[in-house]
């Protein structure tokens, strides 16, 4: 918002101070802008430059594989809305400030912004160049900014998920296309809350249901057997060694985390909304 007030130039882009964007990204950009810089925001993909260090930096390379190169790809194709990463995206001055710029009351400022930018008309859209960088390798500082982003997109959904209904630019496609994407994410911990409660209180107390523990079992066995799967697609594509072992117990650790993230974020929205957890890079 400080960076808004003193930038002067017809286009702004937004970079984290470890981003390493291909230096082709400025004139992909500029060749969309150039004729009508407040019909677009243009946002290139995001690829993580640590993919090799550990079993975290690892399943989040495959995380941002899968949301910029294949789901955001695939909202862009077909004309969808979908929400701004944090960086490397460029958009008019003229277009922030009759968006009304970020808020400075949410901590996922850039998903909060994608919801005003598409109420106001601008098309968003996914250009093919990447931007490099560091992700967190430790589960303490994964959790410091997976939290604030939970946090964030909670209030997000708070705020706009009912009064975007039917408006400009969220007709009942695209509403459902933005936010069902995002209430999954926000939701996880409730699911799986519930299967945890049910092993729980099946493993003290007498089986009342053999089908219904055969039922669980299997959708559980199921739900890893999909996730090693697709981690294991990507992970060729990325180039990252599918060693069997580390890929599945990878994998489950990662979705523990998550689940850990998604019951500190509600923690955090009731006693402290606004505070910023940062990332060390």
């Amino acid at each position: 918002l400080h960076g808004l007030q003193a930038a002067k130039n017809t286009i702004i882009t937004v970079f984290d101070a470890e981003s390493q964007p291909e230096p082709d990204q400025f004139s992909k950009a500029l060749s969309i802008l150039h004729h009508d810089p407040d019909k677009y925001c243009i946002q290139s993909k995001v690829r993580i430059s640590n993919k090799d260090q550990n079993w975290i930096t690892r399943n989040f390379a495959t995380e941002y594989f899968e949301w910029f190169d294949q789901f955001l790809q695939e909202q862009s194709n077909i004309g969808k809305v979908f929400g701004l990463g944090g960086n490397s995206f460029y958009i008019s001055r003229s277009n922030l400030l009759k968006s009304g710029s970020w808020d400075p009351f949410n901590v996922t400022e850039d998903a909060e912004l994608s919801v005003r930018l598409i109420q106001h008309g601008v098309e968003l859209k996914l250009i093919d160049s990447y931007t490099f960088e560091s992700c967190p390798s430790t589960m303490d500082n994964w959790l410091l900014q997976r939290v604030r982003w939970n946090k964030g997109l909670l209030i997000t959904q708070l705020v706009h998920l009912i009064p975007t209904f039917g408006t400009n630019g969220f007709n009942l496609s695209q509403w459902f296309s933005f936010w069902t994407r995002m209430l999954a994410g926000t939701a996880l911990p409730f699911f799986n809350l519930y299967v945890l409660s049910y092993f729980i209180y099946t493993w003290f107390s007498p089986r009342v249901s053999l089908y219904a523990d055969l039922a669980m079992w299997t959708l559980m066995v199921v739900s890893i057997g999909f996730m090693v799967l697709l981690n294991s697609i990507s992970f060729k594509r990325l180039k990252i060694s599918r060693n069997p072992l580390p890929l599945i117990f990878g994998g489950i650790g990662y979705i523990a985390l998550h689940i850990s993230a998604g019951y500190m974020a509600y923690y955090e929205y009731f006693v402290k909304p606004l505070k910023w957890n940062n990332t060390r890079h």
